[in-house]
C-alpha cells in the first residue's frame, strides 16, 4: 500500500485580515480545519482586534500541538507567527534570528517522529531587508547543518531572488520551487517559500485548494515524500 504523503502548509494569514482590511478570522479559522494539512506554518498571527477567544486556541482541537513565536509585543494583544501540527512535537525550540529592525524575528524549530524516523520542522518569517534576510537564511542553514534527519522549513521567506537563497544555504539546503502566491489577487511574487534537505524529500508544492480573497498571501501547500 502507497503511504499517504505528509501535507505541509505555509500561509502569511496578514493580522486575519484580507488585503482590503477585511476581517476574515472566521472564514480562515474553517478553512485552517477542513484542510487536509498535517503541520501548518502560519505568519502575521495577530490577536488585535479579532475578538475574545485568540485564534490559535480556537485551532488547538484541529492542530493539538503548538509553538509560537511572538515578535512584536503588545499590551493588550500579541503579533508573530506560529508552527502548528496535529502530530506530536518534539524538541521545540525558538531562536532569536534578529539583526536590527524594530520586529524581533525568531525561527521555530522542532521534529516529528514516526516509525520510518525523525523530520526536522523549521518555521520561519524573514525581514524585509535583503542583508537582514541573507544572515537569517544562513542562521537556518547553520541550526541544520549538523543535524541527521531531513529537514523541511517553510515560511514567509520575503525573498525576491531564489538566487541569493540558494547562495545564503552555504549547500545544507536545497530551495525548491514553489508558485507565486502574492499578492493573493495577482500573484506574481514566490515569497512564500520552502527549503529541504534531501533534495528528493519534497514531491510536490502547489497554491492550495483554499478559498482566496482572505489574506494577501495564498496558502502554499507542501507535500513531503516521508
Amino acid at each position: 500500500m502507497k503511504r499517504r504523503p505528509l501535507r505541509l502548509l505555509t500561509w502569511n494569514v496578514h493580522g486575519f485580515r484580507s488585503g482590503a482590511y477585511r476581517l476574515t478570522v472566521e472564514p480562515i479559522l474553517a478553512a485552517l480545519v477542513a484542510c487536509d494539512a498535517d503541520v501548518v506554518a502560519l505568519q502575521e498571527v495577530e490577536t488585535r482586534g479579532v475578538g475574545r477567544e485568540e485564534p490559535l486556541e480556537r485551532l488547538r482541537e484541529a492542530f493539538p500541538f503548538q509553538l509560537e513565536a511572538t515578535t512584536i509585543p503588545r499590551a493588550a494583544s500579541r503579533y508573530g507567527h506560529a508552527l502548528l501540527s496535529r502530530l506530536p512535537l518534539h524538541d521545540e525550540c525558538t531562536h532569536d534570528v534578529r539583526y536590527g529592525g524594530l520586529e524581533l524575528r525568531r525561527v521555530l524549530t522542532a521534529c516529528l517522529e514516526r516509525p520510518r524516523g525523525r523530520l526536522r520542522l523549521i518555521a520561519a518569517h524573514l525581514d524585509l531587508a535583503p542583508w537582514a534576510r541573507v544572515l537569517q537564511v544562513r542562521r537556518i542553514a547553520t541550526l541544520t547543518a549538523a543535524s541527521p534527519e531531513p529537514v523541511a522549513a517553510l515560511g514567509d521567506l520575503n525573498a525576491l531572488s531564489a538566487r541569493l537563497l540558494r547562495l545564503a544555504t552555504h549547500r545544507h539546503l536545497h530551495l525548491v520551487d514553489t508558485p507565486a502566491s502574492f499578492p493573493d489577487w495577482r500573484p506574481l511574487l514566490a515569497l512564500d517559500r520552502v527549503l529541504c534537505r534531501p533534495r528528493s524529500l519534497v514531491a510536490r508544492t502547489r497554491i492550495a485548494d483554499l478559498p482566496r480573497g482572505l489574506s494577501d498571501h495564498l496558502p502554499v501547500e507542501v507535500e513531503l515524500d516521508w
